[in-house]
């Protein structure tokens, strides 16, 4: 690997990819709407949407790592999703064809498989369900398809990576809302505190993506066509996951839990009010998808990862805890400042 674009390198994950790869002498271009601000990278600002700027980002690489997508659990923005996540991906996929791109790592989501129904300890043999329980899901599930059947068409190799729910310094949507809600004392969590779900600390997946992209180098690759769960560690309860990240900045930990029985009506109530309002850019307050991921089992197994990329964590839980309670720790005090 001596090039490599990643989509998507203005994000979370992207960022994370960007600087590992570089770490390892590889040139990066990013793709996004916005310049990733890593050191060193060659920033294109486009959209996925866009087959000709997306074709010409592709022009010159050896590898493709497609983490771009369109993250949204709107019941109202079917075509966005779609067009965004399925359609962009196949000018991905073009670009790719085009250029004699020879592998393609695709960042694909552990809801891909998720029905509603508790998933406990589940692996790659699970079928897509025939229905989801969101557009984000199904339009996931569909471009995943679609990249695992591009496997050995015009030399190009493809995989695709069912990331857990990442964490980790940086990480902007969960981890402030829990440390509000614990400098407010009202820590309310989903269930009754038993179930058990998969986190993915950032670096971690990272090293996966790096791990997929070398092991698709191998004309004879095993990895090649395939999907991959990755996680870290054991799975825990969603809630109390953030518990030990709490206490290391000195916030209260316990959480309240509302019984999945109770709330479930109004995550229907709520969807169905999202629906009727088209013009809406929020997503629902409340989702079936949240209750019955959080409060019931939703957790797999890294045994094919292991087994085929050789993945397994290469940061402990331990020092990814001391990492994130630094960073949160900083911009709490530079809110404050």
């Amino acid at each position: 690997m001596q090039r490599a674009l990643v989509t998507g390198g203005g994000g979370f994950l992207g960022r994370a990819l960007a600087s590992y790869l570089q770490d390892r002498g590889v040139r990066v271009r990013s793709l996004d709407r916005v310049p990733c601000p890593v050191e060193g990278v060659e920033s294109v600002v486009a959209d996925l949407r866009d087959a000709a700027a997306v074709a010409r980002a592709c022009d010159g690489v050896d590898t493709v790592f497609h983490t771009a997508a369109m993250i949204d659990w709107s019941l109202n923005k079917r075509a966005q999703l779609h067009a965004v996540n399925v359609e962009g991906t196949e000018h991905v996929l073009a670009g790719c064809r085009a250029a004699g791109v020879q592998r393609l790592v695709f960042t694909s989501t552990v809801d891909v498989v998720f029905s509603g129904a508790p998933i406990s300890g589940g692996d790659e043999t699970l079928a897509y369900p025939a229905t989801h329980l969101d557009d984000y899901a199904g339009t996931k599930a569909e471009a995943e398809r679609r990249v695992l059947a591009a496997n050995g068409t015009d030399g190009l190799r493809t995989c695709a990576l069912r990331v857990s729910t990442l964490w980790g310094p940086g990480e902007r949507f969960r981890i402030p809302r829990f440390v509000d809600m614990a400098r407010r004392g009202r820590l309310m969590g989903l269930g009754d505190g038993t179930s058990r779900f998969n986190h993915l600390y950032i670096t971690n997946a990272a090293h996966a993506h790096w791990l997929a992209a070398q092991s698709l180098g191998d004309p004879a690759s095993a990895a090649a066509g395939e999907a991959f769960f990755i996680l870290d560690g054991e799975a825990t309860n969603f809630f109390a996951f953030y518990s030990p990240l709490l206490d290391r900045i000195g916030l209260p930990s316990r959480w309240r839990y509302t019984p999945a029985w109770l709330v479930y009506p109004f995550a229907v109530i709520s969807e169905a009010i999202n629906r009727r309002r088209p013009d809406t850019t929020e997503p629902p307050l409340l989702t079936r998808f949240t209750v019955t991921s959080t409060a019931g089992d939703f957790w797999f197994r890294s045994d094919k990862a292991r087994r085929l990329l050789g993945y397994t964590p290469v940061v402990p839980a331990d020092r990814a805890l001391d990492e994130t309670a630094a960073w949160m720790r900083s911009a709490l005090a530079e809110a404050a400042s």
